[in-house]
């Protein structure tokens, strides 16, 4: 017989807490492993190098336990947030802030727009974490091996598209994914103990749909949900540790990551957006989209994730890049 296991009340109260903090949604799934299929899935990405050469992506075992990240955990709760800032505008003025509204030079990634999700979230979910009565928790917010995309997927958050993003039906992909691994069980009408299929939930979604695959700068997708990493603009321009961009891409002009594949998507037609002030676009973001990288303080932001040496090793090369 399990003991200590949340009520319905209790997750009544965690949901509300959410929705009340700015989350988009709230999804709960017992704390088990990813299933085999997923296991091998990720091991053959790893084996044909698709990861590039972020090596840390080869920590295979807490990859595929639970217990390794958090040994008390029983619960899996999904938090999605939002980054598009300021719901009252028109779907063509949220998706042109970062295509030259501002008479900008250069754009970037959506979502380092304003602060660092990571604070935003962690600070959010620490409040829900202390609600009383409800218990130890960890908090995981892209910390952590956890495959979270996986699990938002297997909870019922969205499904995985072509281009390997995280989307919801009708609120699209522009939002960040954040858990809490709760120490509690789930009561059993709240147990999901279904395994994610990747193939049938693509076809049932994205069905015959390639903008994405043929959007791509670099070819990076391959149509099946699978990103190579070395083609891949967002990693050449983030997570790249060189001090040049070996890859050949169409041509573009963001300093900071790439969100072709997301806002080809159809289910990006209304994306969904956020009034939370953490998100607006700050001061910081917009002297870089000019190309001022100079002098700027990168604290407190997702571009400290390249930093200044990062920032000027893009600029460089989109000022001197010729079109393929």
């Amino acid at each position: 017989m399990r003991e200590n296991i949340f009520t319905e009340n209790e997750l009544g109260c965690i949901r509300q807490k959410a929705l009340e903090l700015g989350f988009m949604d709230v999804k709960f799934q017992a704390a088990v492993n990813p299933d085999i299929i997923w296991q091998k899935k990720y091991r053959e990405y790893i084996k044909k190098g698709g990861h590039a050469s972020m090596k840390y992506l080869e920590n295979i075992a807490p990859k595929f336990s639970l217990k390794k990240i958090y040994k008390p955990a029983q619960t899996l709760t999904v938090f999605s947030l939002p980054y598009i800032f300021d719901a009252a505008k028109e779907n063509q003025e949220i998706h042109s802030e970062f295509q030259g509204a501002w008479g900008k030079k250069y754009t970037a990634a959506k979502y380092c727009a304003g602060r660092d999700y990571h604070l935003v979230a962690k600070e959010k979910l620490e409040k829900i974490v202390s609600l009383p009565g409800i218990g130890a928790g960890r908090i995981v917010c892209d910390t952590t091996p956890l495959p979270e995309r996986y699990y938002a997927a297997l909870a019922g958050m969205g499904f995985i598209g072509k281009n390997a993003m995280l989307i919801h039906p009708e609120n699209g992909s522009y939002f960040f994914l954040a858990f809490i691994l709760f120490e509690r069980s789930l009561p059993d009408e709240e147990r999901n103990k279904g395994a994610y299929n990747f193939e049938k939930q693509m076809s049932l979604f994205c069905g015959a749909c390639d903008k994405c695959v043929k959007a791509c700068p670099g070819g990076a997708l391959d149509g099946q949900g699978g990103l190579n990493a070395q083609r891949c603009y967002s990693f050449w321009s983030i997570e790249n540790k060189l001090d040049i961009i070996q890859a050949k891409f169409k041509k573009l002009n963001s300093i900071f990551g790439c969100d072709i594949c997301q806002d080809v998507c159809p289910y990006n037609a209304k994306p969904v957006t956020t009034s939370l002030p953490d998100f607006k676009v700050s001061d910081l973001t917009k002297n870089i989209l000019d190309g001022n990288i100079e002098n700027q303080s990168l604290k407190g932001s997702c571009y400290e994730r390249t930093g200044l040496k990062g920032l000027k090793r893009n600029l460089k090369y989109l000022q001197g890049y010729t079109d393929a």
